[in-house]
């Protein structure tokens, strides 16, 4: 918490920036508010004309800042979370008054062009729908990071502590999709890679690594079965052939459409 220049404690925002938070979508235009006076203009006519004709002669002449409008952007935190909105007044008929709105509960607040932002900090302490947002930002870093694999079409989760057993089952997939031999995860250089990856990685030996991909086959067929189970109807195909080796094989493959209508 900080002191503002009226007193009240300001709400920290270095905090709560910290964290990406995603802001609802906003069509509107930052806002920018205005200091200074206009350029008088004398009310004898004859001296306007004049004065007209100098500024137009003299176009490269600047006027001194005091006389000019002068743009600022918000620098408080708490802009990144609110808009400047004008609205009519509840008091008097007519009258259009600036508020600070919210945007995450819309809710608004009397704001003045210059004025502090103490009541605005409070209201982000205390506004449900932003510190929502917060704690589920935190929660997604602190559980790790979510990535999508294009090929297989599922979710991976990638732990932000290195976890020995999601490694293993990984490594067992991938021996199984891509047919490598077990030995593998005893070779020096697979070993090297996966501890410049991670210096907590544990060598797996053969004997380690087949169990697991039994486990892997286990849980695949559990879930084959119970998807199976959910179809209405199936067609099955078969087919033969013999390898290299003289072994013979057969091969079942089972045609099903599921609930969501996909082959």
């Amino acid at each position: 918490m900080a002191e503002d220049e009226d007193g009240g404690e300001n709400f920290d925002m270095n905090d709560a920036t910290a964290i990406s938070v995603s802001m609802p979508s906003d069509d509107d235009e930052s806002q920018e508010e205005e200091d200074g006076d206009d350029v008088s203009v004398p009310s004898n006519s004859s001296k306007a004309a004049r004065g007209r004709k100098k500024l137009k002669a003299g176009a490269g002449i600047h006027l001194s800042p005091s006389k000019t409008k002068v743009k600022r952007g918000k620098r408080a935190g708490c802009w990144k979370y609110f808009k400047e909105i004008s609205v009519q007044s509840a008091k008097e008929f007519g009258v259009m008054v600036t508020k600070a709105k919210c945007r995450f509960c819309h809710k608004s607040y009397v704001y003045r062009l210059g004025g502090a932002t103490s009541q605005l900090n409070r209201h982000l302490a205390r506004c449900t729908q932003f510190q929502n947002k917060l704690a589920k930002a935190k929660q997604q870093l602190a559980q790790g990071t979510l990535n999508y694999v294009a090929d297989d079409g599922c979710l991976v989760v990638n732990p932000t502590e290195y976890d020995h057993e999601h490694t293993r089952k990984l490594i067992a997939k991938m021996i199984i999709v891509h047919e490598y031999s077990f030995r593998m995860v005893e070779h020096k250089w697979f070993n090297i890679l996966m501890k410049s990856m991670n210096s907590k990685y544990e060598c797996i030996d053969r004997k380690t690594i087949k169990n697991e991909c039994m486990k892997v086959y286990e849980s695949e067929k559990e879930q084959l079965k119970k998807s199976l189970r959910e179809a209405e109807s199936i067609s099955l195909t078969t087919d033969l052939w013999t390898s290299n080796q003289n072994v013979q094989y057969m091969c079942l493959v089972a045609h099903y459409i599921d609930s969501d209508w996909v082959l």
